[in-house]
């Protein structure tokens, strides 16, 4: 532990998605996860965030690898977008997340010598680490934690995890191989705090199999059952109900079709022979003996489910009769699409059901209160670093974790940018960096500016002024047509304004000044009067008919 380790996370500290923990000594590093996260607020266009590493990769320019936990796309979705620096370090997992990476890469170029396989509890040396996965339960398959030897000692990454006793296939965490490692030393644990405000341990995943099998058994026509594409074990139950029930179900959305093929091409989910079958073949059933499988639990706009509840899917719509389950709970930021999606299924006339009417409809992925102090009690960790979660998340781990038999030395919150170094001597800061994330519509990344400026346009609208001038720098019309402001643009303000463009042209004939000047000044002068009582200016856009600098003079 001669030398300085230094941990800093990239995304998913001090706010939910984006989940990226860099581990660095000397120029040399890891990346524990790269996932993609989602906008709050005023979405502007934006589809996805992608961290922003570029800071980084100048002060550790050589990445031996990118380590996976699981196959959440808020863990490995953003693997396309390393910087530049970084862009052939291998990437490692379990063969579940590393095809649920890969499957990322859709229409961009990886080489497959990048993706290479871990096998459980089995180490692989990446420059000056030296890492292996522990299996552990989440709520996907083949989920892990990362124990990583350093320069400076044991970094264990809890990745998302709980403490589940009696999961869905019988795959229980490894808690002999964590005692182990807990005897041998952990200097630090970065620990998923997404369960920290919650006492009772979290339900095992097997607990969802009757609340979901008595719902599709009860529904007298369709159903409709939407979870997150990767969790294999709850679309499992779902074909199993279905198929108890006498149904056949279809796949509606291109990441939930392709999620279910690789789960069984990895031999993680068995499909009966007949029960899976086309869109079309589905839709020619009677109603009783469909199930769809449908992708967008979280509401997103272009998703399967969200088209289904406008009524606008080609291969599938619901009515009255009709049962629609949501198998998922809402990610934080998602709230208000989710609850607007689901008001307009049931204006479609279906049942509708989710955790707030039946709360055994999802299990947990995250562990609690009692299953953290459970795992710091087997691996007894000298620092403790919470991740995954907002600020008041990490501040409830902090507290369960200070609170732990043993007391773990250090506590230390730290969100996204801040560096946390262990060294020789303990725990320490280090440099704080300025990480704003890369914002990506569906073309792909655009400037934090052209973010800004849309997120403006929403909020205050915007006017497009056109002004003829003329030659002597006479004002001889001027017109304002306003997009997204009530009431007649200028109002009573109109003779002012012009007033005022009158002598900003004037004084740009007399004196010169540039076109773009003017420009300026007479955005300036509109917006201000659009403005009355706002709380911001409108976007202002001036086209003037006349030169009126002397650079565009004859």
């Amino acid at each position: 532990m001669g030398r300085e380790l230094h941990i800093v996370s990239l995304g998913g500290s001090g706010g939910f998605g984006m989940n990226a923990s860099l581990l660095h000594a000397g120029g040399e590093g890891i990346l524990v996860d790269f996932g993609i996260g989602f906008p709050a607020g005023v979405p502007a266009g934006i589809s996805r965030l992608v961290p922003n590493a570029e800071p980084l990769a100048e002060v550790c320019p050589t990445l031996h690898g990118v380590v996976l936990t699981h196959a959440h796309d808020d863990h490995v979705a953003a693997l396309p977008w390393l910087p530049d620096a970084w862009r052939e370090a291998p990437i490692l997992g379990l063969p579940f997340p590393l095809a649920a990476a890969r499957d990322r890469f859709d229409g961009v170029p990886a080489p497959a010598g990048r993706f290479r396989p871990l096998a459980w509890n089995r180490p692989v040396e990446l420059g000056p680490f030296r890492v292996r996965a522990v299996r552990v339960t989440h709520s996907v398959p083949q989920s892990a934690m990362i124990v990583v030897e350093t320069p400076a000692g044991t970094v264990v990454h809890t990745g998302d995890f709980k403490l589940d006793r009696d999961p869905w296939d019988g795959a229980l965490t490894d808690e002999a191989t964590l005692r182990a490692i807990g005897r041998r030393g952990v200097r630090a644990l970065l620990l998923d705090s997404t369960g920290a405000l919650r006492e009772t341990r979290a339900e095992t995943e097997r607990s969802v199999w009757p609340v979901l099998s008595r719902a599709i058994e009860e529904a007298e026509g369709q159903v409709v059952v939407s979870t997150f594409s990767s969790q294999v074990h709850r679309v499992d139950q779902a074909l199993r109900a279905a198929r108890a029930t006498g149904r056949k179900a279809a796949l509606l959305g291109m990441r939930m079709q392709r999620m279910v093929r690789l789960a069984v091409d990895l031999g993680l989910l068995r499909l009966p022979a007949g029960l899976l079958v086309p869109p079309e073949e589905l839709a020619d059933l009677p109603p009783a003996r469909r199930l769809w499988l449908a992708g967008g639990c979280q509401g997103e706009t272009q998703s399967s489910l969200s088209r289904l509840s406008w009524d606008s899917d080609s291969r599938a719509s619901v009515g009255t009769g009709d049962t629609v389950i949501v198998s998922a709970s809402v990610i934080p930021g998602s709230e208000i699409q989710v609850s607007r999606m689901l008001d307009r299924f049931l204006r479609l006339g279906t049942r509708v059901l989710h955790v707030g009417t039946e709360p055994g409809l999802h299990a947990s992925g995250h562990g609690s209160r009692e299953e953290i102090r459970e795992l710091l009690s087997w691996l007894r960790p000298e620092v403790v670093l919470p991740v995954h979660g907002d600020r008041v998340h990490l501040e409830a781990a902090a507290e369960v974790a200070a609170g732990a038999d043993p007391a773990p030395r250090d506590v230390v919150v730290a969100e996204r940018g801040e560096t946390v170094v262990l060294g020789p001597g303990g725990v320490r800061p280090g440099e704080t960096w300025e990480l704003l994330p890369w914002h990506h519509d569906d073309l792909g990344a655009i400037d934090f500016e052209v973010v800004r400026e849309r997120r403006h346009l929403s909020e205050a609208g915007a006017a497009f002024v056109r002004v003829r001038a003329g030659r002597e720098g006479t004002l001889e019309d001027l017109r304002v047509e306003a997009v997204g402001i009530p009431g007649p643009p200028l109002g009573d303000r109109e003779d002012r304004v012009r007033e005022r463009v009158a002598t900003l042209l004037r004084l740009a004939a007399r004196n010169g000044f540039p076109r773009r000047v003017l420009e300026e000044e007479i955005a300036r002068e509109v917006a201000a009067a659009l403005r009355r009582g706002r709380q911001r200016r409108p976007r202002v856009v001036v086209v003037l008919d006349a030169a009126c600098g002397p650079e565009e003079r004859p």
